[in-house]
């Protein structure tokens, strides 16, 4: 009989919002091999606060029930911080080991009152779990100092890895035609949350920079956010309407579409990301990535083996870290090399023997 999973996570792809947290279903779906799973989630991006609140009222109540009075072998919490307030004074009464993954922003950011509060009891919850899991080396090292709990504690687990089977290099030239580019076009592109600390106008302004310089230039953008008005505005301020698509938020497949297109990846994130799923994904596609020097992206970027890192905020040293790639065809392999080390069977199967070990 399977070990029994009830897993929690106030982020859960729905119909409308299929990216929305789509990791946590991709978790599920790996390890659904050795485990059965029971989900209390909250599906998709609410558009109104009483929507909100009546979706964490539900929320904080199955939780309630199924902790106390369900048995599960495990407890496994993705989204850690407000779910950590409810933990504290119901954890002498919960069956089941409980494993606590953290992302990124429910650890670490500039926290307001009400949020350092939150951490208050999210560093007195993780002392008394039974494994805490985070996605990168770097996020371990912030755990470590953040939670102060020890290092063996602490499990490093990449957001579920990549789908090797369906992030793969295919036929360039039809994407690339797909989207409206000429094979011969360079193809420079960006998969992002659109707000400003995600750096876009970073990006935009490398792009303007390097269009005087390569005279193929094409620009290919994905995700959605609340500045989409003012990055259209923006492309067009910068005059890089005429060679810039824009296609919104898509889905992990057509995603695969998006990075096949491109000739380089760019991640200007001026965020500590935790791990940055989306560059790795671009390198399972054989897709060279330009990145921040920042969080964890420092952990898979490699200079001149797979891409390279840029100073953060910097839109000259992002154009010149471009221009580096164009022509340089030995990163296609160090890309894909470096992705086939996130493969989602492999690190699920590591993860598994790890959360075995604890009984």
């Amino acid at each position: 009989m399977k070990t029994k999973i009830l897993l929690i996570s106030n982020m859960y792809p729905s119909i409308k919002n299929p990216a929305y947290g789509v990791f946590i279903k991709n978790f599920i779906d790996i390890l659904s091999k050795n485990f059965n799973f029971k989900k209390i989630v909250i599906e998709g991006r609410k558009k109104n606060r009483l929507n909100k609140l009546k979706s964490y009222i539900v929320f904080f109540v199955r939780i309630f029930y199924n902790t106390i009075f369900q048995k599960n072998d495990y407890i496994y919490i993705h989204y850690v911080s407000l779910v950590s307030v409810l933990l504290f004074f119901i954890f002498p009464f919960i069956k089941g080991k409980i494993i606590l993954n953290f992302h990124g922003t429910d650890m670490i950011g500039d926290f307001s009152i009400f949020k350092k509060m939150i951490l208050f009891f999210t560093k007195k919850i993780s002392k008394k779990v039974s494994l805490i899991v985070v996605p990168s080396e770097f996020f371990k090292k912030k755990a470590i100092k953040t939670l102060r709990v020890e290092e063996n504690d602490i499990y490093v687990y990449p957001s579920s890895g990549i789908n090797l089977g369906l992030f793969r290099p295919l036929n360039k030239i039809k994407y690339k035609n797909k989207f409206g580019f000429d094979e011969n076009d360079f193809v420079v592109g960006m998969v992002s949350s659109i707000y400003e600390a995600k750096g876009w106008k970073v990006f935009l302004n490398a792009m303007d920079e390097l269009k005087s310089n390569v005279s193929n230039l094409k620009i290919l953008i994905a995700g959605r956010g609340i500045e989409e008005k003012e990055l259209r505005s923006y492309i067009k301020k910068k005059n890089l309407e005429n060679i810039t698509v824009f296609v919104g938020e898509k889905t992990h497949l057509e995603l695969v579409e998006i990075y096949n297109a491109l000739d380089v990846f760019v991640f200007p994130t001026m965020l500590e990301e935790s791990l940055g799923l989306v560059g790795l994904e671009a390198m399972a596609c054989g897709i060279p990535v330009v990145g921040s020097n920042i969080g964890g992206l420092v952990d898979y970027i490699k200079n001149d083996y797979n891409g390279y890192l840029f100073k953060v905020g910097d839109s000259d040293n992002l154009a010149l870290m471009i221009l580096k790639c164009k022509n340089k065809h030995e990163l296609f392999q160090g890309a894909i090399d470096t992705a086939s080390l996130f493969s989602h069977v492999i690190v699920a199967e590591e993860l598994t023997k790890r959360m075995k070990s604890l009984y």
